[in-house]
């Protein structure tokens, strides 16, 4: 029996340095303050990358009026002759409130800090009862950690970290927790999810396959607002679903190289909701 529990020791603490990734890591923001310019030229690029033309259009618009004399203003004008956005440019005119006036600042400090607890609040809860669970799992657990590439519908391409734990709870079926971070452009998107996971034993082969749905949290660094409404928020809450799966190569007893992981990415954030994001992700896998 104190055997058993001595071999334990190491799973509660990968578990517990997990959580404290998750639920205490902050992530500096960039200061542009020095640069609106360019933050403003770098977001509608981004935009047009994304395909929503009639927001890069705003904010392009906003850059020239704003910043008339700032060297991105003549290659903001360049861009805003692009056919696709001369388009938005037509049907913009025809609103009396379509252009853009200011640049309004991102959520608060104490409204960023309360958002930050609530997350962290959450995600302590959540390793609490995977601890309390543990004994149920034996030496059944798999921690998973690694690059992660996403691409988002019709958009641009995010690059960033990933991190799984998988408690079997028979050789062939398992309760995994997922967690993910993606970068581009001072963008970022982080994902918590979770759900069934099944797998099969071939040699040193094991493929697996999942359906994981939880939340994220989006931030861009800035917010336009039009008349007297906001085109977009500095951070925003959504719902996020992966259905995929990928394959592991056991290279010794307790490791296993993970060679590619796949998921087909749903999200739904302010109402819209994008089906044809994909994530791939690889990395090693320990397993105890």
């Amino acid at each position: 029996m104190i055997m058993r529990v001595h071999r334990r020791w190491p799973i509660v603490f990968l578990m517990a340095v997990l959580c404290e990734l998750t639920a205490c890591l902050k992530w500096p923001a960039e200061d542009n303050s020095a640069h609106p310019d360019k933050v403003l030229f770098e977001r509608a690029m981004f935009e047009v990358e994304s395909n929503r033309f009639d927001v890069a259009h705003l904010i392009l618009q906003t850059l020239i009026n704003t910043y008339p004399d700032s060297e991105y203003a003549s290659e903001a004008a360049v861009v805003l002759g692009d056919p696709r956005i001369a388009k938005c440019s037509e049907s913009c005119n025809s609103s009396p409130n379509c252009h853009p006036s200011t640049v309004a600042t991102p959520p608060t400090e104490p409204k960023i800090k309360e958002l930050q607890m609530r997350l962290k609040t959450s995600q302590l809860l959540f390793c609490a009862s995977l601890l309390t669970c543990l004994p149920a799992f034996g030496q059944r657990v798999a921690l998973f950690g690694g690059y992660q590439l996403t691409h988002l519908d019709g958009g641009p391409t995010f690059n960033g970290w990933n991190a799984s734990l998988t408690g079997s709870l028979v050789p062939f079926f398992g309760i995994t927790a997922d967690f993910s971070g993606a970068y581009k452009s001072g963008a970022r998107l982080h994902t918590y999810t979770f759900g069934p996971e099944v797998r099969a034993h071939v040699g040193g082969l094991r493929p697996f396959a999942h359906a994981l749905i939880g939340g994220g949290t989006s931030y861009q660094p800035f917010v336009v607002a039009v008349g007297s409404g906001a085109l977009s928020i500095g951070s925003t809450n959504g719902l996020v679903m992966f259905y995929g799966g990928g394959l592991d190569v056991k290279t010794t007893r307790f490791a296993s190289i993970r060679l590619g992981q796949f998921d087909w990415m749903v999200t739904r954030f302010n109402g819209f909701t994008d089906k044809n994001s994909f994530r791939y992700s690889a990395g090693l896998v320990l397993h105890f």
